[in-house]
């Protein structure tokens, strides 16, 4: 019985992180470092958590795509506010922050997780991170 009732909280809690078909409206959450409402055609959500190695990596390499004319980046992370400014202060310049725990988007607790949206509505999701991504963001926006 409790293994049952542990495997249906299981996937409604996977299903959630699965559900983000339409890019949220973040105007009520904190953002850390700036308050930009994406109004670019494209817009691309990391989820990332403060000190996750993969999550450095890809904010890093995202830095790449930071001034492209159709895609505006986002970073939604969890971890303590300090840390996050110690961490990745330097991109505050590059991107937005928000900070996880102001709102509801991904409520999974993998990261790093992209979500990649085309007029809010999501086109191609990818857990974990690789510079190979970084080519296939650029794909998607090409060939869109």
């Amino acid at each position: 019985m409790y293994k049952s009732i542990f495997i249906i909280i299981f996937n409604l809690l996977a299903l959630h992180g699965f559900s983000q078909t339409q890019l949220p409206d973040f105007t009520n959450c904190d953002f850390i470092n700036q308050k930009e409402i994406p109004t670019k055609t494209y817009t691309l959500v990391l989820v990332a958590r403060a000190g996750c190695d993969y999550s450095n990596d890809a904010i890093k390499d995202l830095v790449s795509l930071s001034d492209h004319t159709h895609l505006d980046i986002l970073i939604y992370e969890y971890g303590d506010l300090s840390t996050i400014r110690f961490l990745h202060e330097e991109f505050f310049d590059s991107f937005p922050f928000i900070h996880a725990k102001s709102c509801k988007f991904y409520s999974n607790d993998y990261s790093p997780v992209l979500f990649l949206y085309k007029n809010k509505q999501l086109v191609w999701r990818k857990e974990g991170w690789t510079t190979k991504y970084l080519k296939k963001i650029q794909n998607k926006i090409k060939s869109s």
